[in-house]
């Protein structure tokens, strides 16, 4: 697994019930429900919109933007760690009813 402080941070991952790891969120998911936990996220992007530029340097400022996108878009459902999983599909096309088709 990849982890970055951003999509992946390795100090969120944790053993499941199951002996496997289980990234926090997942957890939540599982204890709290989805909207919860979708909701937590909006008021998280919110708090780095917050705090935005006033900790940190440079590189701290570029991932607390990193971050306001991260969580205003799980808090939509759309999960930005599926990217990777995306990606390897980019060859295909899909069509308007879901279906995929290879690019010739």
């Amino acid at each position: 697994m990849k982890y970055d402080d951003v999509n992946q941070p390795k100090h969120y991952m944790g053993e499941g019930v199951d002996g496997q790891n289980i990234e926090c969120i997942d957890a939540m998911v599982a204890v709290y429900g989805e909207e919860r936990v979708k909701e937590w996220a909006e008021v998280n992007a919110f708090k780095y919109q917050w705090r935005q530029g006033k900790k940190g340097d440079q590189a701290e400022h570029l991932k607390d933007k990193q971050k306001i996108i991260w969580y205003t878009r799980y808090s939509m459902g759309d999960d930005p760690r599926r990217d990777e999983t995306i990606d390897m599909y980019a060859e295909e096309k899909c069509d308007f009813q879901g279906d995929t088709e290879k690019d010739d």
